[in-house]
């Protein structure tokens, strides 16, 4: 099996090797039961030494212990879509396994490294790995449709639909932002037709600057379409009961000028 070293805060080496033929990471380092539960199908050999197979999956956790992995996505799992003649460079595809086993994770690399593309990889592995999963890419104006729009046309065209309601987007329909973007609410039943055919377009959602507030964007996402993209943070919750919640929840509205009416207890 070919050998592979890193070494890691733990203050000891850790050994990794990778067998191609059974797809499978062996690891020296003793881990504890608990950590170990949180592989699938991993095995503890008779020497001590961990072997895990080496999925999506096992590498993201992996990675969460510092441990090291092989190429999730290399040229036998995945396609590589990009526009001809070109094709991926050594450090796009280090890019793109970064971000996919490290689902909370930065790319600094510097302009020019090609990471609009590395990112796009990286989601589109992922939807076609999580059928129902979505992608949103927050971004700025200037850089939506000439850099993240056109990365995709160029290079997913047939693949992968996208859609932004931002500068001549609504005037190649013909309208204006007051008719549609930042209408009021007396006119929703006429927008929500518009939302009928984007629906109908094979959308999965819609984002535009918000009407109330123009500095954040809103977003709507079809339901029979998005219903795995979307998981509940159990750790974060607004308790309007309390009073250092209600507090929040007023200084949050003053801004917008809006009344928090409390129920008397």
């Amino acid at each position: 099996m070919p050998l592979l070293q890193n070494y890691f805060d733990w203050g000891a080496p850790v050994t990794f090797w990778y067998d191609p033929p059974t797809n499978l990471m062996v690891y020296d380092t003793a881990l504890s039961d608990k950590e170990t539960q949180y592989f699938h199908d991993a095995v503890k050999l008779h020497n001590g030494y961990l072997a895990v197979p080496a999925n999506l999956y096992n590498c993201q956790v992996a990675q969460h212990l510092k441990l090291p992995v092989v190429p999730v996505v290399n040229d036998e799992t995945y396609d590589w879509p990009i526009k001809k003649p070109w094709r991926p460079r050594e450090h796009q595809r280090t890019m793109t396994n970064f971000m996919v086993t490290n689902p909370r994770c930065f790319n600094l690399s510097d302009m020019g490294t090609m990471k609009t593309l590395a990112t796009l990889w990286a989601a589109d592995y992922l939807m076609r790995e999580n059928p129902g999963m979505k992608a949103i890419i927050c971004c700025p104006l200037s850089i939506m449709q000439r850099v993240w729009g056109d990365a995709i046309t160029q290079n997913f065209m047939g693949r992968r639909t996208f859609a932004v309601l931002h500068g001549t987007g609504l005037r190649r329909l013909k309208i204006t932002a007051d008719e549609l973007t930042t209408s009021p609410a007396s006119s929703y039943d006429a927008t929500v037709r518009w939302a009928e055919a984007a629906y109908n377009a094979g959308l999965e959602g819609l984002v535009w600057m918000s009407r109330k507030c123009n500095d954040a964007k809103a977003y709507v996402f079809f339901g029979d379409r998005c219903a795995q993209a979307f998981t509940q943070d159990p750790t974060h919750a607004r308790i309007f009961a309390s009073p250092a919640d209600q507090i929040w929840l007023i200084d949050r509205c003053a801004p917008l000028h809006v009344d928090v009416l409390m129920e008397p207890l």
